[in-house]
């Protein structure tokens, strides 16, 4: 697996996962909005104007803000969201065993410092793992996607946040009975 031990407390050390092997396949995505926009570009300031180049104007600022927010989520996507527990790092392992249990999430990697589960999705959303660092009073938390391709579109990162809130609610509900 791509998280190791040394990598673990680097993580933890940086708040931000390493990079994954797929992790550059999100500038494919940019990439191609990228040379859309050069070709709107091109066609807006080596043309004369005419009235179909407004459509022209807006589908430029479209791609402009489309490649800009998908750098912003490459950029962010591998951060990771701390929970302050308290507990050890054995009872916090415990925590998230249970807590991965009742959202019924498979977990694919798990030792006494890295859970990798397997968030489950509808058929219209992308492959999700939630990927949890376990360490003395605090468990820092990531949802990354996982592509089975060498390209992808890096701006679908809603349900990322709602399969996070998920997590830290559910795992807030398991410390509020300890």
């Amino acid at each position: 697996m791509w998280l190791n031990q040394k990598k673990v407390a680097k993580a933890i050390q940086e708040g931000m996962l390493p990079k994954s092997v797929d992790w550059y396949g999100g500038f494919v995505g940019v990439f191609i909005c990228f040379l859309l926009w050069i070709a709107c570009g091109s066609i807006l300031f080596f043309d004369s104007f005419t009235p179909a180049q407004v459509l022209f104007i807006m589908v430029f600022a479209g791609l402009s803000c489309l490649s800009y927010y998908g750098v912003y989520n490459l950029l962010h996507e591998r951060k990771l969201f701390q929970i302050q527990t308290g507990l050890s790092a054995a009872n916090n392992h415990q925590l998230l065993t249970t807590t991965f249990k009742q959202l019924d999430w498979s977990t694919s990697q798990n030792n006494l410092t890295i859970i990798q589960a397997s968030v489950s999705n509808k058929w219209t959303e992308l492959n999700r793992e939630a990927i949890a660092l376990i360490s003395d009073n605090t468990v820092h938390l990531a949802i990354v996607e996982i592509s089975s391709t060498k390209g992808r579109f890096p701006f679908f990162r809603r349900g990322d946040n709602e399969k996070l809130s998920l997590l830290v609610n559910k795992i807030n509900e398991q410390l509020n009975k300890l």
